[in-house]
């Protein structure tokens, strides 16, 4: 995935992964509701936007999941990837 620094970047976490989940945009400047604090982990079968501006400089960045405890299980079943702001 590609992205403009200054563009807003609209994502939708569709759950469908058995247990609960939710992404965390690796080494982006995001607010609360955009960080992936586990606390605000996405269920099962339930779907999350994710909108914000993209701040940072151009570069290579990661996202991964972050819910408590399934974080490694997640990201090593391969719920995580990467992606450039230009």
């Amino acid at each position: 995935m590609k992205v403009k620094k200054g563009n807003v970047l609209s994502v939708q976490l569709q759950n469908q992964t058995g247990e609960e989940t939710i992404i965390h945009w690796h080494g982006l400047h995001v607010d609360w509701r955009n960080d992936a604090h586990p606390m605000f982990a996405v269920r099962n079968g339930a779907s999350y936007d994710y909108r914000f501006p993209v701040q940072n400089r151009g570069g290579t960045y990661w996202y991964h999941p972050h819910p408590h405890r399934l974080t490694a299980k997640q990201a090593y079943g391969g719920l995580a990837g990467f992606f450039i702001v230009e």
